[in-house]
């Protein structure tokens, strides 16, 4: 599960942690009229004091334990984003990250050595519209093109349901790094797109998602390596065959 982060020296129960997105609750909530996953309430789970979770956000963390689990390494903790300390000495290497929150976004804008970008757009009222989500690539210098250059997959909501227009949604399952710390992300533009993505990869995706990596480094990839991997998601299709790799990128052996 190197993939993840994990390597052979990891011990204990506390070098990764599982970060779930937290959104809190007050009175102002049922006075929001745009389009935030707050609106729907019924899908707010995993409530604890002022904050509450959405549920496809939780079911894709459930799964990604119990694959940690079902292969014999530590489980991670669970833990809110907001509870993510980059310059603290908490024990944490490695937080993987659920969903393209905002918080999550900011947190990527951090990093210097990354091979993807999520770009959130607002329409005129101010709305969520669309998620942007860019794979880099290497030129054959094996240098990274210029991040204007980057592949586009866009993923286009609904207004009223912030679900995928077409009912195709994009994913991204990346590494990153800030400071000592290793990020993976694991989301889709919507919260049915990480609830599918987090089920594919806890089960064999993660091998296919490997092989495909070391192909492309050729060579074995490591716990702290960088790269990104971008999903299409058909919604409400019952067999996790039909998401496919639309974008690898990773740096190559010289």
């Amino acid at each position: 599960m190197k993939l993840f982060g994990c390597d052979d020296k990891i011990n204990g129960d506390s070098s990764i942690a599982i970060i779930i997105p937290a959104f809190v609750l007050n009175q102002n909530n049922s006075q929001q009229t745009s389009n935030t996953l707050k609106q729907e309430a019924q899908k707010l789970v995993w409530k604890f004091s002022s904050n509450a979770a959405i549920k496809n956000d939780v079911t894709a963390a459930s799964y990604l334990v119990s694959a940690f689990s079902k292969l014999g390494l530590p489980i991670p903790q669970i833990k809110w984003d907001k509870e993510i300390k980059l310059n603290s000495d908490d024990g944490i290497k490695t937080y993987i990250l659920i969903g393209l929150s905002n918080n999550v976004i900011e947190f990527i804008n951090q990093s210097r050595e990354k091979y993807f970008s999520i770009e959130p757009n607002l329409d005129n009222n101010n709305n969520l519209s669309e998620i942007l989500i860019k794979g880099g690539f290497f030129d054959t210098s094996k240098r990274l093109v210029d991040e204007n250059r980057w592949r586009p997959y866009s993923v286009s909501l609904d207004s009223q349901n912030s679900r995928p227009k077409d009912d195709i949604d994009y994913a991204l399952f990346a590494k990153f790094s800030i400071n000592s710390k290793v990020f993976v992300i694991c989301g889709g533009g919507t919260e049915w797109g990480t609830h599918d993505i987090g089920i594919h990869l806890s089960g064999s995706g993660w091998r296919s998602v490997y092989s495909d990596l070391t192909k492309e480094k050729g060579a074995h990839i490591t716990a702290n390596e960088a790269f990104a991997v971008i999903f299409q998601i058909p919604i409400n299709k019952q067999s996790s065959e039909s998401i496919s790799i639309v974008h690898k990128c990773i740096k190559r052996k010289k």
